[in-house]
């Protein structure tokens, strides 16, 4: 919709898309020939279906929260700025409950799985390269 709206020389001037100010601006485009109007009526009614698509995603997805055993923390998630439903459940499905990383070894003391073999491996070089010096010693700066 943006293109063809850019296409003819509309351009909305207010801050945010999609807000009530948008939604009324785009009330008022009228085009002067009746397929370049219905084409844009188009437009706006295939976006209306997907935020309302989106709208039915959105309640199935509160729906099986409330009875996932991680809800709790996906609603305690959402009380930072910025993090909705969808991000919420989306970081927990994929790495499951918190609790699992309590002691430092279960990540191998690194910021992601298999950090601290890469790091090793790193080291192991740097000693076949300089066998004389120390790594992380301050020589070791090249």
């Amino acid at each position: 919709m943006k293109s063809f709206l850019l296409r003819h020389g509309r351009r909305f001037n207010g801050k945010a898309i999609w807000g009530k100010a948008h939604w009324g601006w785009l009330s008022e485009q009228k085009f002067a020939f009746p397929h370049q109007q219905f084409v844009f009526e188009e437009y706006k009614r295939r976006i209306h279906d997907l935020m309302d698509r989106c709208d039915r995603l959105d309640d199935v997805l509160k729906e099986a929260v409330s009875g996932w055993v991680l809800g709790p923390l996906v609603h305690a998630l959402q009380a930072l700025r910025g993090v909705k439903l969808t991000a919420a459940v989306t970081l927990f499905a994929k790495i499951g409950d918190l609790h699992r990383l309590d002691q430092p070894q279960t990540t191998d003391g690194m910021a992601w799985p298999g950090a601290g073999r890469a790091f090793q491996r790193q080291e192991d070089q740097a000693r076949r390269d300089h066998p004389n010096r120390e790594c992380g010693s301050p020589d070791d700066a090249d």
